[in-house]
């Protein structure tokens, strides 16, 4: 299904599935995390090197108990945020001026898909130049990674747009940036929405991999210290944080959407 008929769809009703199917039940949710859980288990037995399930949830306690993964989790958060609110002011407004204008358009869209091709851990020892090892490099590094999925869905969005709807715009004489919010912007909301999912989860990624190698706080930081001092519990209590933090966002994200596809 192309970008184009999967907005169609959505603009339907959000009728992609097929009559009748019904989401899974709670109960097979569970039932995957058990099986989770339960290779964990062997994994663990297997390995000193893997910090067991128990084991794991009890280093997660403790570190909340004594408050070092709380501050280290809002460490990161903060400059996940601040990196991931940057793309959105920067990725909706260029995404939607390159995608409404077609000579925009064909210059600069090669050149978004060629940086969507860059690894942005390349960007890291240039940004730990500039900035140090501090705040400014994380949140650089997360805006470096969340504005291409951000930027990429706008301009997919915008440029799906029927035309139909413009020409309704332009008859009743909708000011630009009334054709913008009202029309175009919000036929692209779902794509945004899916940019917004891509991009939180690569900038989180991306910023915990930057304080790991160059930084004086955050995930990263207690995730090199546990590697180093050979605690796989407590490794796997901070990674366990990432997983939550970053199921949490996609699922708030995730609902939003259905929302307003339903």
């Amino acid at each position: 299904m192309t970008v184009a008929s999967k907005q169609e769809t959505r603009a339907r009703g959000g009728q992609a599935d097929a009559p009748g199917r019904s989401r899974p039940p709670a109960l097979l949710h569970l039932a995957g995390l058990a099986l989770i859980v339960l290779i964990w288990q062997l994994m663990s037995l297997m390995s000193s090197h893997l910090g067991a399930p128990l084991a794991t949830v009890e280093a997660l306690g403790r570190g909340f108990a004594d408050g070092w993964l709380a501050e280290a989790t809002a460490d990161t958060l903060l400059h996940v945020a601040g990196g991931f609110g940057l793309a959105l002011a920067v990725g909706v407004p260029v995404g939607y001026a390159i995608a409404v204008n077609d000579f925009a358009y064909r210059v600069f869209d090669p050149l978004v898909q060629a940086y969507g091709s860059i690894p942005r851990i390349v960007f890291l020892p240039i940004l730990l130049t500039l900035f140090g090892a501090g705040g400014a490099a994380k949140m650089s590094m997360g805006f470096l990674a969340a504005v291409f999925p951000i930027l990429v869905n706008v301009i997919a969005g915008v440029r799906t747009t029927p035309q139909a709807l413009v020409r309704l715009g332009r008859s009743v004489e909708l000011a630009s940036w009334a054709m913008a919010v009202k029309i175009r912007m919000r036929w692209a909301l779902p794509l945004l929405l899916v940019g917004m999912r891509l991009g939180f989860g690569i900038a989180f990624v991306s910023v915990v991999i930057s304080e790991y190698f160059g930084s004086t706080g955050g995930l990263g930081v207690e995730l090199s210290g546990a590697y180093a001092a050979l605690e796989p519990a407590r490794l796997f209590a901070i990674v366990l944080v990432t997983v939550i933090v970053a199921a949490v966002v996609n699922t708030v994200l995730l609902r939003v959407d259905r929302r307003l596809a339903g």
